[in-house]
């Protein structure tokens, strides 16, 4: 090697010979690489067609399959609930299945045993019916079924039946339409279906077989039907010594939710056989499902104790652990089930999950790579490798595994077939193509490989054809609501969560659609008197202006009459004098003024019968207006009082009122994703509320859509009629559709021409005095106006009274909108809240209790997302409510429980003896804190210090007390707490010499209040995480500094203001950094003799785990501190560093030993050492030499906690030795020592139910 270098380094690089001789290994790389192999098929067994339960196409039984190691795949399908879905639509569950031959098969599946049909029988599971190809649907009761045994709690193999099969792809359903009888709760568990070929009478069963797969399919001594409860008791009473009876009756309880008899009956045959594993399994299992973590935990370790070759519970018990947050616990189970079955890759796997889930990723990928390296070379285990990590739902390092497999073992068809599996279940299509082509590349062509190809790929298309064909359905029938639910929560299950949501806003949003539009329908009666009135009210808004205008002409024309009429005189007075003369008639100038007259008049006679002609047709308008509409007014009223009452008695009892707030926010929402009928209901609401701009402009984007919609065009009309803008508003009416879908347009057709085109019934002809003539319809003008504005207010007041009318429809409509889509908006929660939504959630949830606040299962999970959103107060009043109804619920005592046990009032009392080289002290302190919701807190403190200060010549003592009070406002919302508080200090003055030596006899109430002084202190602390790697507090406070508090010495007062900055890295996803976490801190105190105290320090922590069991820790610190004020003051009444600096290093160790039930015992240590430097800062006047000392540290806790109860005790020594001995050898070289004892108590004091 040295020589190749050195003959590189001279240059001697014979660069054709290396050209030709890549060449010749890229041509023969390629030529090998073009080499395809034979396949390594996996095992076939055409007799027999296996499907889990979580491998439906689509199933509303639950949002994800549950894990339970006892199933086949370890996941199964679990339907429990009490409350039913919308219309009475079915629970099911779809899958595809290929038949490669045709022929007679048992069909047989893993679950619940359905109920019997006998109603005087007991039922405690639900019964089911199925369905093949859409076929008639098949009702299977416990009388129609075999049972071959049971193989997990609650899960026996069930034979339901015979089916006759062709060769290809079968859909089958399963359905539950009913609830058990015992407490109407829908209950059916699915963990597999399989069907067995059977030939000539012949079961065909044989290799190869699933890992869960029942042992005799012949064996029916299990094959017995559940009894009523009492008669199981009647057994135990009558053979109290037959374990099984115990057993039987606990696992009945167990289907009923009913934990804790299921545990009492446990207990009873433990006494029987304290060791058997079978009941102590239930009732570990018992105990978890109750909600007693721990004691749940403890059983599974006494079990694993005597039965440790049972793998299957070392992954149980570990993987419980884990959930519940008890990690280390879970690292016990694994470690120890690794002992037993060394090198197992699932406990391996399921270790390294548990440390991730702790945030300790260094260690999870050790565990991982662990794992790795055991099945790296063996293509079975990498297979299982890679299998486990699918199902603990880790896709992304399965698809690792699989990848790395393939290319190490590429012969190995099974694992392409895995991987394109994989690849389609994450929605990776084009690699899953991509691999296809590989595998034609690969693999030598023949007739099993393209068989079993072919197979397979369709097998992978069935689902996505199953998807397609709901799709096609939806297009040809898109108001099939029921279907598009199907599609929705198909979407849901094969993660395609936003389509999903999205499906089943559409489904609401059409459901609000058709309500309005049948709302719309139904108050036409309504609507048509309104839009008559309104029509009315613009026409009397708008006539006294056209009356005006005409008043005004009428005015011109008279006073032309006037001059007319006046000309016409003046010239006849001129004829009659020429003719009185004898002369002839003057001629008149221009027109003949006989004719100017006659013309005035006619004009005169227009205008006042244009105007009599109006005022008529006026009058004929409101006559018609109070002959028509007010009649029909009245009966409307009459009959809403009615239903109002009757609606009013309805939703009084529930509470229900209509969230207009959240009901809008989500048509708004949903609107601004394109959903057009949102609009048309945010236009129908807004319109009836009056805000007509808003109204306008949703009903309009419905018009200038694609799509027309009948009932949208007629909404936009009445709005614009409404707007008072009747031309647009007849425009829109004019559509010729709208006529027959508005039967009134008609008469509103009428009433519109009558308005714009009514003439005058009447033609006045001028009598002899046509001032007169103009005065009289003057005044009709004046008596009609009066009556317009009267009419018009009427018609105002009118629509407000007639609205209101259609406002109560409304809401009404709004109540039986919610009343039929409430089970939808509980299966949309649930979505929300699989998505971590809470919010959103919390709002579906809402609306159902509003419609049923009876539904304890929204109730409870209202509670579960109140709880993970943080509101747990609300969260405590839903579990409340929840065990209140129902004690067996779920677990939701447990929860409150918990919640009960992390949010209780606590109190704590502590003293402390000190003693350092300046003074001596003794404390006590006692603190309760109560929190009164979710938001609000209450804490009270009381602290009692005496101190003995012996520094400088004359001693001095101090006695304090402090009163204070604090109010925790937690914004859970935002992960920001604010608690300001507020206190009194009194000051005994009683150890004061001079006040001491002025009392001649014993001290009395009076003058011990007398000597004691009271100052108050105040300030604000804060505190909220950023992030997830910082969290920061706050503090400010006014108060007095503590040394001045002594008999003689001025007090001097602070504003003090602190920040504190934790930093921690246990998330960061590298080695050695993960344990890292760093503290910054910072306090000023601004003094009121103007000088500022300044504190600053860093800390650095390293803290990791070194064993398990028990828990034990070791830690490294540093820190760096710094002391200063920025001024001396002139007497030395409290501390003033100049520029103190501490360096120090350290370790630590903390261990924790866990007791059974509850308690345990804690023990810490740290020791640390460094430098403290003094008076860096001084002034070099020789008052405040510098000094270097050398500080040493040490510290001791105990605590013992059992249940909520916590004793502690602490020790603690340090001293600072200086370097350089002091000038006077009085001085001891210790400048400063202490001594440190503290003791206490810490108790909860939690409310809890059932405990």
């Amino acid at each position: 090697m040295s020589k190749q270098i050195k003959y590189l380094s001279k240059g001697g690089v014979n660069l054709p010979m290396v050209f030709f001789s890549f060449i010749f290994v890229f041509i023969n790389a390629s030529s090998i690489a073009q080499e395809k192999i034979t396949p390594i098929f996996p095992q076939e067994n055409s007799d027999l067609i296996f499907t889990e339960g979580e491998e439906a196409v689509s199933t509303n039984f639950n949002k994800e399959p549950i894990l339970n190691y006892g199933c086949s795949g370890l996941r199964t399908l679990q339907l429990s609930r009490t409350k039913g879905l919308q219309a009475g639509a079915p629970f099911y569950a779809e899958y595809v299945i290929y038949v490669e031959e045709g022929g007679t098969f048992e069909f047989w599946y893993g679950g619940t045993p359905p109920a019997p049909s006998d109603e005087l029988l007991p039922s405690y599971t639900s019964p089911f019916r199925y369905q093949i190809d859409n076929g008639e649907p098949v009702s299977v009761y416990r009388e129609d079924t075999e049972v071959a045994g049971e193989y997990t709690p609650s899960y026996y193999w069930v034979k339901a039946g015979e089916l006759d099969l062709d060769g290809g792809e079968h859909l089958i359903r399963f359905e539950v339409t009913e609830k058990r009888r015992y407490d109407g709760r829908y209950y059916f568990y699915l963990d597999n279906f399989f069907l067995v070929r059977i030939k000539e009478g012949k079961r065909m069963v044989h290799p190869p077989l699933p890992e869960v797969f029942p042992e005799d399919l012949s064996d029916r001594s299990k094959d017995t039907h559940f009894l009523p409860i009492e008669d199981y008791i009647i057994k135990i009473r009558e053979n109290p010594e037959d374990i099984e009876s115990y057993i039987e009756i606990s696992l009945v309880y167990s289907l009923l939710s009913d934990y804790l008899n299921a545990i009492k009956y446990l207990k009873r045959a433990l006494i029987l056989d304290k060791n058997n594993p079978r009941v102590l399994l239930l009732m570990a299992k018992n105990m978890i499902w109750k909600g007693d973590i721990q004691d749940g935990l403890y059983i599974y370790g006494e079990l694993l104790k005597h039965n440790p070759d049972r793998l299957d519970i070392w992954m149980e018990a570990g993987k419980v652990a884990a959930w519940t947050g008890s990690y280390w616990d879970s690292l016990q189970f694994y470690k120890n089930g690794l002992k037993e079955f060394e090198d197992n890759l699932a406990l391996l796997v399921n270790r390294g999950i548990t440390y991730l889930w702790m945030g300790d990723t260094r260690k999870a990928e050790e565990s991982f790579d662990q794992a790795y390296a055991i099945a790296r070379d063996d293509v079975e285990k990498l297979l299982k490798l890679a299998s486990i990590y699918e199902i603990n739902g880790y896709p992304d390092r399965a698809i690792t595994v699989y990848e790395t497999a393939k290319n190490k073992f590429p012969s190995y068809l099974i694992l392409y077939m895995r991987l394109v599996s994989l690849y389609i279940s994450t929605g990776k299509e084009e690699q899953a193509e991509e691999l296809y082509s590989e595998i034609e590349k690969t693999f030598i062509e023949s007739e099993k490989l393209t068989r079993i190809v072919s197979i397979f790929q369709k097998k992978q298309s069935l689902k996505e054809e199953v998807i397609q064909s709901y799709k096609e359905r939806l297009e040809e029938s898109p108001d099939d609501l029921g279907l598009r639910e199907i599609l929705a929560q198909t979407y849901f299950w094969n993660n395609m969560h936003d389509r999903a949501i999205e499906e089943y806003h559409n489904i609401l949003i059409t459901h609000a659609f058709n309500a309005f539009s049948e709302l719309q329908v139904d108050a036409m009666d309504v609507q048509s008197v309104l839009d008559r009135v309104k029509l009315c009210q613009w026409y009397f808004e708008s006539l006294p202006a056209v009356l005006e205008r005409e008043k005004e002409e009428l005015a011109d024309v008279l006073e032309f009459y006037k001059k007319a009429r006046e000309n016409q005189e003046t010239y006849q007075a001129k004829v009659k004098e020429a003719l009185e003369k004898g002369e002839e008639p003057p001629a008149y100038e221009g027109e003949n003024p006989a004719f100017a007259l006659a013309e005035a008049e006619n004009n005169l006679e227009n205008i006042l019968s244009k105007i009599n002609g109006e005022i008529e047709k006026a009058e004929e308008i409101i006559n018609r207006y109070q002959v028509e509409i007010e009649s029909e007014m009245e009966s409307f009223i009459s009959e809403e009082k009615i239903k109002r009452e009757n609606f009013q008695a309805v939703v009084e009892e529930k509470g229900w009122k209509w969230d207009r707030r959240q009901f809008m926010g989500e048509l708004q929402k949903v609107s601004a994703n394109g959903l057009v009928l949102a609009d048309f209901v945010l236009g129908k609401v807004y319109q009836v509320q009056g805000n007509l701009t808003e109204a306008e402009n949703r009903l309009q984007r419905i018009e200038k859509g694609e799509e027309e919609f009948i009932q949208a065009k007629y909404a936009l009309g009445e709005t614009k009629l409404w707007q008072m803008k009747p031309e647009e508003a007849f425009e829109i009416f004019s559509f010729t559709e709208l006529g027959g879908y508005a039967p009134h347009l008609p008469s509103l057709f009428d009433l519109k021409e009558k308005i714009d085109t009514g003439e005058a019934a009447v033609t006045i002809v001028l009598s002899e005095e046509p001032e007169r003539d103009a005065e009289k319809v003057g005044e009709s003008i004046e008596q009609i106006l009066k009556q317009i504005e009267k009419s018009r207010k009427r018609a105002e007041s009118d629509f407000k009274t007639i609205n209101s009318i259609l406002k109560d429809r409304m809401v009404r409509t709004i109540y039986r909108l919610e009343e039929n889509t409430y089970l939808l908006r509980n299966e949309l929660g649930d979505f929300y809240r699989n998505q971590g939504r809470p919010a959103d959630a919390v709002q579906q949830f809402k609306r159902v209790l509003a419609i049923d606040p009876w539904d304890i299962d929204a109730t409870f999970k209202l509670g579960k997302v109140y709880e993970w959103n943080g509101n747990w107060k609300r969260a405590q009043k839903n579990y409340q409510k929840v065990y209140n109804n129902d004690p067996t619920y779920e677990n939701a005592a447990a929860l409150y429980n918990k919640l009960a046990r992390e949010h209780a009032d606590s109190i704590a009392t502590s003293a402390v003896f000190s003693l350092d080289n300046f003074r001596l002290e003794f404390s006590g302190s006692a603190e309760y804190k109560v929190a009164l919701n979710s938001v609000l807190g209450l804490n009270f403190s009381y602290d009692h210090s005496m101190y003995r200060l012996y520094y400088p010549e004359e001693p001095l003592s101090a006695r304090i007390h402090k009163f204070a009070t604090g109010l925790p406002i937690s914004l859970y919302f935002i992960s920001l707490e604010i608690t300001p508080f507020a206190g009194i200090t009194a000051v005994s003055g009683i150890l004061d010499d001079t006040v001491a030596s002025a009392i001649d006899s014993s001290v009395t109430p009076f003058e011990f209040l007398k000597t004691t002084s009271f100052e108050t202190f105040f300030g604000s602390g804060i505190s909220f995480p950023l992030g997830n790697i910082f969290f920061i507090k706050g503090n400010y406070e006014y108060h007095r500094m503590e040394e001045t508090y002594y008999p003689g010495k001025d007090a001097v007062f602070s504003h003090t203001i602190e920040a504190d900055i934790s930093t921690s890295l246990s998330r960061v996803n590298v080695p050695v950094l993960k344990d890292l976490s760093f503290r910054t801190y910072g306090k000023a105190g601004f003094l009121d003799d103007s000088n500022v105290l300044i504190n600053a320090s860093q800390e650095l922590n390293f803290q990791t785990p070194v064993l398990q069991t028990p828990y034990t820790s070791i830690g490294i610190h540093g820190n760096v501190v710094l002391e200063h004020s920025t001024n001396k003051p002139e007497k030395d009444d409290y501390y003033s560093p100049e520029g103190n600096i501490t360096l120090q290093g350290g370790l630590s160790g903390y261990s924790w030993i866990y007791f059974k039930e509850g308690s345990g015992l804690g023990i810490n240590l740290r020791i640390f050492a460094g430098n403290y430097w003094q008076n860096l800062l001084a002034e070099s006047s020789g008052e405040s030499p510098q000094k270097n000392s050398f500080l040493l540290n040490g510290e001791m806790g105990i605590e013992f906690q059992k249940g909520n109860s916590t004793l502690f005790l602490s020790i603690q020594g340090s001293g600072s030795y200086l370097y350089n001995p002091p000038v006077n050898p009085q001085e001891s070289p210790w400048q400063y020592w202490l001594a440190y004892l503290s003791f206490g108590y810490r108790g909860k004091l939690p409310h809890l139910l059932a405990p």
